[in-house]
């Protein structure tokens, strides 16, 4: 096992490899066919990874060949966490636990699956991602210049740290002041729009 300190880690986690604990999985490019004839999907892209929190939708509707074992096999699950590879590496969020549809990732997405995945582990490995020691693990293995990438296997190989009941319960009260403090920062945004738009408006 790795040097936690050389690892960013703190000296009391130990560190795991990343596919010894999840599966890592990548959705091929699936074809859409006429709605009538079709599985109806919704693929999350990019562009639906959230500033904080859960993923709140899937925004492109794809209808793919019914029946169809391959879009099956990687509908999202709850507490899935979904990763960036190419283009704007490493933006991350969880699946929520219901969703309106099935979804699917984009192909420009990884899919994290931990075993026996509970909602907290979902939360500690995508805090970790965010953290300081997680952004810069993925930077190490980021590939290109022009249009970087992440490869799948060098993304698998990846040491984090071991998502004890600690650092679980950790994750949970870390999650939950995150997403206090973005909504504050919503609310303060509001309010400032709110007051920018009344200035000088005659009564």
């Amino acid at each position: 096992m790795a040097n936690n300190e050389r690892e960013g880690g703190r000296s009391d986690v130990p560190f795991v490899i990343l596919s010894d604990v999840a599966e890592i999985m990548r959705t091929p490019q699936i074809k859409g066919d006429a709605p009538q004839q079709g599985l109806e999907l919704r693929m999350v892209n990019l562009t639906d990874l959230p500033e904080y929190g859960f993923v709140p939708t899937a925004s492109k509707r794809i209808n793919a060949p019914a029946p169809l074992p391959i879009a099956e096999r990687y509908l999202l699950r709850p507490f899935d966490v979904v990763v960036s590879a190419v283009g704007t590496v490493g933006r991350t969020a969880p699946i929520p636990q219901q969703t309106e549809s099935q979804w699917i990732a984009s192909p420009n997405l990884f899919v994290i699956r931990f075993r026996d995945h509970t909602v907290d582990k979902a939360k500690a490995f995508y805090l970790y991602l965010r953290s300081d020691p997680g952004r810069q693990l993925l930077m190490s293995i980021k590939k290109g210049r022009k249009i970087p990438m992440i490869t799948k296997k060098s993304f698998s190989q990846i040491r984090i740290p071991e998502l004890t009941p600690s650092v679980r319960k950790e994750a949970r009260s870390t999650f939950s002041k995150e997403v206090k403090l973005y909504q504050r920062i919503e609310e303060t945004r509001r309010s400032i729009n709110e007051m920018h738009s009344h200035f000088l408006q005659v009564a």
